[in-house]
């Protein structure tokens, strides 16, 4: 099932061409997007919870989110 798959009773065989690839390059560009921006806001909150246990860990310092999404993915 791909998301071209939903537009057959809109579009009809024209899913089969470059209408339907297109939806699905929208589709998964937008899936990672969004995956990638929940991943970042996250991030950014768990740093301002140990700002709030030490204050020495700077919420805005790039590599401390860069480390902590690199351990929240390889948790």
């Amino acid at each position: 099932m791909t998301m071209k798959s939903c537009f057959y009773p809109l579009m009809g065989d024209k899913i089969f061409g470059w209408m339907g690839d297109l939806i699905d390059i929208i589709s998964i560009m937008t899936t990672m997007f969004g995956v990638c921006t929940s991943l970042g806001l996250g991030a950014r909150q768990l740093i301002s919870g140990f700002n709030l246990l030490n204050s020495d860990i700077d919420p805005n310092n790039i590599s401390i989110q860069v480390i902590s999404i690199s351990i929240v993915n390889f948790l």
